[in-house]
């Protein structure tokens, strides 16, 4: 975790606005990013115990660079010191995704590879090939499989520095996309052996408890699993497990699911109630609506803006347009939005040529929107209803592109 060193070199990077120093040392106990895993940060004590903190460590040409925000200058002899606190916790998170990775081969078959990862001290991340979404119960199966060999106690088995042949021959797994030298490290937790050069528990047990939080779609056969171990997963659980007493108590039931079934049985009825309500009073409308339409070149016009919800809307103008010689406009204001409707008979759609989802397009233009569809009907949605006066009034006098 700490070690004396002597400063070789420094230089100054601009980078995103940013300007920072590269740091090399003879030597250094910081974790350089690689493998996946995030590298180290911590602090560098010159003379006078004046610190300066190591905020990233990356690894550039088979050098440790050690990023700083200030100028080293005059630290020529440092004690360099890794944030013990963020290096134990990557630690589990990188040992926890090795476990991972022997228990999604177990579980769901040996075509599982990895296709990428992520590991720092907060969480871990593990990309891996597989043809379909992971199910519920294989992910409770795969969890289990990581917690049962956390609660086993494994000691870690590090090999330093042996042949890749022999590595491959105790049936090591090289990381994808990785590249190694014929000299390699090697990580094993029983039958969990991969070549990996991060850092990691020296048993299974300090990793504390493995809680999987999404799984999901990366790309084409390539799934993500995110997970955190230790303290960090018992908060997640903890505050799960306030969640659910919150809800307990606005439910006022310890039976939840059977609560949340009803709310939703009511809400599907009362949503049919609302919409038959809706389309009663739509149909009132349609009478009230017909009775105003305007002749106007031989096309009876009605042009309106109406306070129903966009379904009414659609069963208004198909209510109205089955008479022939009819185009019906209608317009509403939703949270602010404005939504249009056109709907033209089809004897107009014959004669003259009349095209519902065009027209509406040119229309939307004046709302700051857009949207199309069919000869007979159209629809579009707007940012901007301050011109839906005058958008009726064009249509009223059917000064409209066609």
């Amino acid at each position: 975790m700490s070690c004396e060193a002597n400063l070789l070199k420094y230089r100054r990077v601009e980078a995103k606005q940013e300007v920072f120093y590269q740091v090399v040392f003879d030597q250094t106990p910081f974790y350089a990013t690689g493998g996946g895993q995030v590298g180290d940060s911590g602090e560098m004590i010159g003379g006078q115990n004046r610190s300066i903190e190591i905020f990233s460590t990356q690894n550039a040409l088979g050098e440790t660079l050690h990023h700083v925000k200030e100028e080293p200058k005059g630290y020529e002899k440092v004690t360099l010191k890794v944030n013990r606190s963020l290096r134990i916790s990557s630690a589990k998170n990188h040992s926890a995704t090795h476990l991972l990775h022997q228990a999604l081969r177990e579980v769901l078959g040996a075509h599982v590879e990895q296709r990428g990862s992520l590991v720092n001290a907060s969480y871990l991340r593990f990309d891996f090939s597989h043809f379909e979404k992971v199910s519920p119960e294989k992910l409770d199966e795969i969890e289990h499989k990581v917690n049962a060999r956390i609660e086993q106690s494994i000691a870690l088995e590090e090999h330093r520095s042996i042949d890749l042949e022999r590595a491959k021959q105790m049936g090591a797994m090289a990381l994808f996309g990785e590249k190694y030298s014929d000299q390699v490290r090697c990580i094993q937790f029983e039958n969990s052996i991969e070549l990996c050069g991060g850092t990691h528990v020296q048993n299974t047990s300090e990793i504390g408890l493995f809680k999987i939080t999404s799984e999901s779609s990366v790309a084409s056969g390539i799934r993500r699993i995110e997970a955190l171990t230790s303290l960090t997963a018992v908060e997640f659980l903890s505050s799960k497990a306030a969640q659910l007493d919150q809800i307990q108590q606005a439910l006022k039931t310890k039976d939840v699911l059977t609560s949340i079934s009803q709310l939703k049985s009511e809400k599907q009825a009362l949503e049919k109630k609302v919409m038959a309500l809706e389309k009663h009073q739509a149909m009132q409308l349609a009478e009230h609506l017909d009775q105003e339409a305007v002749d106007v070149d031989g096309v009876s016009v009605i042009a309106k803006k109406v306070e129903v919800s966009s379904s009414a809307q659609k069963d208004l103008i198909f209510a109205l347009k089955n008479k022939p010689g009819r185009l019906i406009f209608l317009a509403t204001i939703q949270n602010k939005k404005p939504t249009i409707s056109l709907g033209i008979s089809d004897d107009l759609v014959q004669s003259k040529g009349l095209h519902a989802g065009s027209i509406i397009k040119s229309l939307a233009q004046k709302i700051k929107g857009g949207g199309g569809g069919a000869p007979t009907f159209a629809t579009a949605g707007g940012a901007d209803a301050s011109n839906l006066a005058a958008l009726i009034e064009q249509v009223k006098s059917l000064k409209i592109d066609v």
